[in-house]
């Protein structure tokens, strides 16, 4: 029987220095009590990693990250995780360029980052479903395309696919715009997980048959209460996955953290 141990991770939101200025998100991101990094840590020194077999970053891993802080965060995954296999995809406070340069020392536009990883027993689709400052994602005949081929090429095993925006219902938060063609593909190939991070709240269900799961953010989580307000306390965590075959045998969001209120938002009517 071919098991896969997941670690789930997103939304880290990582940038070496927050700024302190009138912006409201700047504000709550400089209100963090304790780093991004320092919270991933703390997760890790939770878990035995010998027993997971991949790491899995479901996107926003820098916040408008300089070259600087994509090199920087590379490293200390590297160090943390050592000789574990670190797959990440990207979200829409990912800077693209400045990804490319400091993740591998290149120079390219803002295109999508999406890859097909083979392993022993299971397949990976890794899929760019987002664009810098598009708080929503992109659906677009480009990328559907790109997802139709990766799906067809990994019919021969199970797959996960994973992306950033979430394809389930929260209050406050747009879902992927996804259309029936995107719901069709993925039906196509060996599908049996699909991850994604974005909405800061972890999740279970399924979508288009298929079992789905949204990590916990690793920076910080908003509420949204009856009066119109957001609150956002600096909760933070992980999903722990694992596959058998073409089955999901067992998955636990694990949350840590406090619950104090670090920032209040009043929305607009």
């Amino acid at each position: 029987m071919a098991t896969l141990n997941i670690l789930q991770f997103s939304d880290l939101h990582y940038r070496q220095s927050y700024t302190n200025t009138s912006n409201l998100y700047e504000k709550l991101l400089n209100k963090m009590t304790i780093s991004p990094l320092k919270k991933l840590q703390t997760c890790v020194f939770d878990l035995n990693l010998e027993d997971y077999d991949i790491i899995l970053f479901t996107g926003d891993l820098c916040d408008n990250g300089s070259v600087d802080d994509y090199y920087t965060l590379k490293q200390e995954l590297q160090l943390l995780f050592k000789d574990k296999s670190i797959i990440v995809t990207l979200g829409n406070h990912d800077n693209k360029t400045n990804f490319y340069q400091g993740w591998f020392n290149e120079t390219k536009p803002p295109i999508p980052f999406q890859q097909i990883i083979e392993l022993d027993n299971y397949n990976i689709i890794a899929f760019d479903n987002s664009e810098f400052q598009n708080p929503n994602g992109i659906c677009d005949s480009k990328r559907l395309k790109w997802l139709k081929e990766a799906v067809l090429k990994t019919q021969n095993k199970p797959t996960i696919l994973m992306m950033h925006h979430q394809l389930n219902f929260e209050p406050g938060i747009v879902n992927y715009p996804y259309n029936e063609e995107f719901k069709q593909i993925i039906q196509q190939g060996q599908l049996v997980l699909i991850l994604t991070g974005h909405s800061h709240h972890p999740y279970f269900g399924k979508f288009a048959g298929i079992n789905y799961l949204v990590g916990p953010a690793l920076c910080f989580k908003g509420e949204n209460l009856s009066d119109n307000t957001v609150c956002f306390n600096e909760e933070y965590g992980y999903n722990l996955i694992q596959l058998q075959d073409q089955n999901l045998t067992c998955h636990k969001a694990v949350t840590l953290g406090s619950n104090d209120i670090i920032a209040k938002w009043h929305l607009k009517k």
